[in-house]
């Protein structure tokens, strides 16, 4: 009878007759600051099967029984390599793992600093700064610091004017009215590269060359109204229902009625995989997937669980379901949540990589392409950031303890970099007014900058819509989630909405093994209160309280 022969970090699984020679070779460490240490025994195995625990590839003797075996690895010893650096300073030798101090020459005329390039980004403290670190390698390294020419914008009777790179969204402003005139539109591109050509305040896209746009008026007053601040919450309606039957008149009003957002859910995937919800995590409000669940062991949840498949992977005969599991579910769908939805009713457009730290009512906000070179924004109130790549600069990253309502919004990903906290932390102050949404084009990433026993409070969405017929895009994860040493747990206070479930860890049984183990609680507060602008669901409605008038 064959046995299971699992072995981890390794390309060798499979099922094998006892007494079966078998070749396992552990597979490279995706640091290369690593290399293969030994085999180590998880179950069923002893010393005497392994040609060397010290060798990879060796040869392992089959047992009668199943077994689990790790790869592990240790740093390799330290070398010296040359760093050359080209338009920039910091060439020399160094040991592997010594952090380099780096700077990029002034930026020729009519060009702007872009990123570093010629290594891979986790060895940069941000290949976006033009002053920032590089991690030497475990080898020679060249890189280069790379410019990006900038182009003129003039907008004439508004404000905007500036030199910007091809592909930046540039926040433009008409000015007042004269007496007796309105904003009529915008003047002198194509449509296509204005948010809105009949907005007043609104963003405009560079091209690659100059532009000279004008804000034009017209005689007379309009009675068009205005929209509501885009910070502003879900709009409420009453309605008021009147009706007769046999000779008896009844009206009845119905208040406090909205669209439900996607902030309604503790958990939301189209694609969930073979990922299991396991022993000892608890959920605390809905969990839906379009796809087949899985579970293992005793998963608590205490809000509805649905599926839209018809059976379910795993065992429930231990999972506690408070407000049951139903299959066959109805299907629903994020394609509408789309980028130029969002931007739309954005406070604040930048362009390029960004990062924000939070600091209390405070942002510091560093975004090279867009001007801002750690500049603090203070909260207005309610405020909704949209990020917009270009050519070669992507992504925000997000960190800090945040007093205040924000929706963050990127055209591909969100990374974050470390704890994200409230100065109200809603795990004790259920009146809590802090609220944050991440919601992200591609994916939202957890780097592996971040600490142990990672705090995450925010509502997140990745929607993959940057790149719709790619389905492994619209993930949540752990960045290197399979290899190095565990990480403790990974405490979120919100919600996860994503196309594909993305991992955070690895698992034996109940044992941690790396990356992070799940400690995930829903903010009751985003069903009524959701971050703002939040996207609404477009089939599910609720409504405060009903009477009779």
């Amino acid at each position: 009878m064959k046995r299971w022969l699992h072995v981890i970090n390794s390309d060798s699984d499979g099922y094998f007759y006892p007494g079966d020679v078998r070749t396992i070779v552990a597979r490279p460490n995706p640091d290369p600051t690593m290399i293969f240490h030994m085999w180590r025994i998880d179950s069923g195995a002893d010393v005497s099967m392994f040609g060397s625990i010290y060798l990879s590839p060796t040869t392992f003797v089959m047992p009668d029984n199943d077994v689990q075996i790790t790869a592990l690895y240790t740093n390799r010893p330290a070398t010296n390599f040359t760093l050359t650096v080209v338009s920039g300073s910091g060439s020399g030798t160094y040991s592997n793992g010594t952090v380099v101090s780096i700077s990029a020459d002034p930026a020729p005329g009519g060009t702007v600093f872009d990123r570093w390039t010629g290594s891979d980004s986790t060895y940069f403290g941000s290949i976006y700064a033009s002053n920032t670190t590089f991690v030497m390698p475990y080898a020679n390294a060249a890189i280069t610091a790379a410019y990006v020419n900038t182009y003129s914008l003039t907008v004439n009777n508004g404000t905007g004017d500036g030199s910007y790179s091809n592909g930046c969204f540039v926040q433009i402003s008409a000015d007042p009215p004269p007496v007796d005139q309105y904003f009529a539109s915008w003047y002198g591109a194509p449509d296509s590269r204005f948010g809105s050509i009949t907005a007043p305040n609104t963003t405009f896209r560079m091209t690659n060359g100059p532009s000279v746009i004008t804000a034009t008026y017209m005689p007379g007053s309009t009675n068009s109204g205005s929209a509501p601040p885009a910070g502003s919450q879900t709009k409420t309606y009453a309605i008021v229902s009147v009706g007769t039957s046999r000779g008896q008149g009844r009206m009845v009003i119905v208040t406090g009625m909205r669209r439900k957002t996607w902030a309604q859910y503790a958990l939301w995937s189209d694609y969930n995989g073979q990922i299991y919800f396991k022993s000892g995590e608890k959920f605390y409000g809905l969990v839906h997937s379009n796809s087949k669940l899985w579970f293992s062991g005793d998963p608590e949840f205490f809000e509805r669980v649905t599926s839209a498949d018809s059976t379910y992977g795993g065992s429930t005969n231990q999972c506690i379901f408070r407000k049951g599991f139903i299959l066959g579910a109805p299907t629903n769908s994020m394609a509408y949540v789309t980028f130029a939805s969002m931007l739309s009713k954005a406070d604040l457009v930048l362009t390029g990589r960004t990062d924000i730290t939070f600091n209390g009512t405070d942002l510091l906000i560093n975004c090279p392409d867009s001007g801002w070179t750690n500049r603090t924004y203070a909260l207005p109130g309610d405020v909704v950031i949209a990020v917009c790549t270009n050519a070669s600069s992507r992504d925000v990253a997000v960190g800090g303890v945040l007093d205040g309502r924000v929706t963050i919004v990127s055209e591909r990903d969100i990374l974050i970099t470390n704890h994200v906290t409230y100065a109200s932390d809603p795990a004790t102050n259920p009146a809590s007014d802090d609220a944050l949404g991440l919601i992200a084009n591609r994916d939202v990433v957890v780097k592996p900058s971040c600490p142990n026993d990672l705090k995450l409070y925010a509502h997140i969405m990745a929607t993959g819509n940057l790149t719709p017929s790619d389905d492994n895009d619209g993930s949540f994860g752990v960045e290197n989630y399979g290899s190095g040493s565990p990480r403790g747990k990974l405490n979120l206070w919100g919600g996860i909405v994503q196309n594909k479930r993305g991992a955070v860890g690895t698992f034996s049984g109940d044992t941690l093994l790396t990356g992070y183990d799940k400690n995930y609680r829903y903010d009751t507060r985003f069903t009524e209160n959701p971050p703002p602008e939040y996207p609404p669901l477009l089939d599910e409605i609720s409504f405060d309280k009903w009477r009779d008038m």
